[in-house]
């Protein structure tokens, strides 16, 4: 619905993040890990629009960064309550 709603008022492109409609994303704008990734992106690929989606970027080690855009993250939060730590940001950056 949004999608249809986004296209009619000019809208092509989505971003965010999540894992889909459960309790746990109710205040996150990521998708956590790979299989998550895949699982997100396969849902809105019949969708008429672009979709970006946010993986987690407070990981604290380079490989997680890694498989997340290779799984197709557009980009990375970090958040001070998952650990923003001084690693975690330079896995990001």
């Amino acid at each position: 619905q949004q999608a249809q709603e986004g296209l009619v008022s000019g809208v092509t492109t989505f971003i965010g993040g999540g894992t889909g409609p459960v309790a746990g994303t109710n205040a996150t704008t990521v998708t956590p890990g790979i299989w998550n990734m895949y699982r997100m992106l396969e849902a809105v690929d019949e969708l008429p629009i672009n979709v970006g989606l946010f993986g987690k970027g407070c990981v604290s080690q380079p490989e997680a960064i890694r498989e997340q855009i290779t799984a197709g993250a557009l980009g990375f939060k970090k958040n001070k309550d998952w650990g923003a730590t001084p690693m975690a940001i330079h896995n990001c950056l």
